[in-house]
């Protein structure tokens, strides 16, 4: 019988195990008034990453693109200052607005509906992970949504 570790060298020290779970130090409380928002950011940033940007008319996936980083934005600084930034608010509800008024043929190229963006149904926990090129690791956070609690790993400044 073949064997593909039949030239390799045992190692003598043992496996360092590698979690599954990033490590989430910091915790903050979502204002029960502010929960509405931030499921709408995480909504929104769900939408526009459902569908792959390569597969997007080059407009359109700058569209979301840009979309992308502005609620990228609004929740990296969200989770920084435990509170939302009302300017990134407006914007959101701008590029909410937006997409709401994509034509039929633009709206196509989503499974869901732009129109329907406010029905994604999001898990009683929400985990997700972002990637930022100015930071050396991704941003993770766990939301509790019922609970409105957020740990994740954004250092406080």
């Amino acid at each position: 019988m073949f064997s593909f570790f039949k030239g390799r060298k045992k190692s003598s020290e043992p496996a360092e195990k590698k979690s599954s779970k990033p490590e989430l130090p910091h915790e903050i409380r979502i204002e029960e008034r502010e929960r509405p928002l931030f499921g709408r950011a995480l909504q929104l940033y769900i939408f526009v990453h459902h569908v792959p940007h390569e597969k997007l008319p080059d407009e359109l996936a700058a569209q979301l693109r840009h979309t992308s980083n502005a609620v990228y934005s609004l929740i990296f600084n969200w989770l920084k200052d435990g509170k939302p930034s009302l300017e990134y608010m407006e914007f959101l509800n701008e590029k909410v607005t937006e997409l709401r008024k994509l034509g039929p043929g633009q709206a196509a190229h989503f499974e869901i509906p732009p129109a329907q963006l406010h029905h994604i149904e999001l898990q009683q926990i929400v985990r997700m992970r972002f990637l930022d090129e100015d930071r050396e690791h991704p941003v993770y956070i766990r939301y509790v949504k019922a609970e409105g609690r957020c740990r994740h790993n954004v250092e406080k400044p």
